[in-house]
């Protein structure tokens, strides 16, 4: 499902976010220190520090791109950052994502989410291909949960959500969760607690614990 189009958001990748195993404008330290950060058998604290950033992005590409869907132009996208700035992450990032929603064709979100993982963990967190299948799997639970939180929120059966990501045959206990989780109408931004729920257990349960 991956693009070849890299753009505007591979350029960013690549240069201004740090990527290659460079520490970019995020160092994952921090985040490291205060627990956020996952362990695995499978990639290097730097290496798990980078993908945890890029489940953040992927939030925030979620959203823009259903602004977009909604009729949100690119001049109103890029004033919504600037007034509110994503405090986890680097802001030429998050520019760089927005501009390239807007220069790519209409697609699922799905599709534009899970190849903006591959580029994600290619070039910011530099996980060769051979060594991507659990980071891929731990990305897209993030994703899925987010999703039936939104479609949760909008008012979709939670046994629609569930055949929808049926091709994923981990995914029902995801939605399941993602329904069972804190009222999205009462604090949709909760969701960011729920992505990294999946994200921590994804990874425990890649480890056998």
């Amino acid at each position: 499902m991956r693009t070849n189009q890299p753009g505007v958001l591979a350029a960013c990748l690549l240069m201004a976010c740090g990527s290659s195993g460079e520490k970019g404008a995020n160092d994952p330290s921090e985040a490291d220190a205060e627990g956020y950060v996952p362990t695995s058998k499978h990639y290097t604290p730097e290496q798990m520090g980078q993908l945890t950033l890029c489940t953040g992005y992927g939030d925030v590409l979620y959203h823009v791109l259903l602004r977009k869907k909604n009729g949100s132009t690119l001049e109103q996208e890029l004033e919504r950052h600037r007034q509110h700035p994503n405090p986890g992450g680097n802001d030429d990032m998050v520019e760089a994502i927005i501009q390239d929603v807007y220069k790519q064709p209409e697609a699922e979100s799905f599709q534009v989410v899970d190849s903006f993982f591959g580029f994600c963990m290619e070039q910011l967190a530099a996980v060769p291909p051979a060594q991507q299948a659990v980071a891929q799997r731990c990305l897209r639970s993030t994703y899925i949960s987010l999703d039936a939180y939104s479609l949760r929120a909008n008012g979709t059966a939670e046994e629609r959500v569930k055949e929808f990501f049926a091709p994923f045959d981990y995914s029902a206990p995801i939605v399941s969760r993602a329904f069972a989780f804190a009222d999205p109408s009462v604090d949709y931004l909760k969701r960011a607690d729920l992505m990294h729920e999946e994200w921590v257990r994804c990874f425990k349960e890649a480890e056998g614990a």
